[in-house]
């Protein structure tokens, strides 16, 4: 069994919110702030502050917020994944020094884990995130720009990429999609489809098969479907 850990925030939420019960292969649990940038999980680390929810399946365990530095013991994780923040993703700069930070904290006390960069989803059409100016309201602005930094900053760190914010953006050239049942509130993906899409590819990326018994409450079997068959199309051109 593979074991994910994924130090992120509401992004990273989406993203594993059904891979456990896509597949019994995968140990994954998410450690969340809302909104937490880069600099504040290096802020977070360095102060060794209880200040994440622990979670699976998108839901906190237990009652108590436990710290970053604590998490990385908890297991021996054969993945920890990394993400910036939304707004700031296709902000090369924002990335330093904080990643460096993070990364040479993680080796120091976890030298066995393979560290794994997330690529985020741009946000939707008119969307009313107040960070959407910083890409001129564009979600192809936002997604190019995402794509550009992320695989320079992978590059720059050995890091493999997981090109997620790319597959949503995939899926929204589906006519099935364009009706913007792919997020909930114009950037967090929706339960019905966005998060299964996402989990599906993390799932994906990290070598298993998803479960074809699986599908979230309210959702339609033909989009489920389209999902499914665009996940087999993605892998191939990459």
């Amino acid at each position: 069994m593979k074991k994910i850990l994924v130090l992120a925030n509401s992004f990273g939420e989406d993203c594993t919110a059904y891979m456990e019960k896509m597949s019994s292969e995968l140990y994954v649990r998410n450690l969340y702030v809302p909104a937490c940038s880069l600099e504040q999980h290096s802020e977070f680390i360095e102060r060794r502050e209880d200040a994440y929810q622990y979670q699976k399946d998108a839901v906190m365990i237990g009652d108590r917020l436990v710290s970053a530095n604590d998490a990385f013991a908890y297991e021996q994780w054969d993945y920890i994944v990394l993400q910036q923040v939304s707004f700031l993703a296709g902000k090369y700069d924002s990335y330093y020094p904080y990643l460096t930070e993070i990364v040479e904290y993680i080796k120091k006390v976890c030298p066995q884990v393979s560290l794994v960069l997330n690529e985020t989803w741009s946000y939707e059409k008119g969307s009313t995130h107040e960070k959407f100016y910083l890409y001129g309201n564009d979600p192809l602005q936002m997604i190019g720009q995402i794509r550009q930094a992320c695989e320079r900053v992978a590059k720059e760190n050995g890091m493999p990429l997981i090109r997620t914010g790319e597959f949503i953006q995939r899926l929204r050239q589906c006519k099935a999609f364009q009706d913007g049942s792919l997020c909930r509130d114009t950037y967090h993906l929706s339960t019905e489809y966005g998060r299964y899409a996402a989990s599906a590819f993390f799932v994906r990326f990290f070598g298993a098969d998803v479960s074809p018994d699986f599908m979230p409450d309210n959702a339609q079997a033909d989009k489920i479907r389209i999902i499914q068959e665009n996940l087999i199309e993605f892998e191939r051109y990459e």
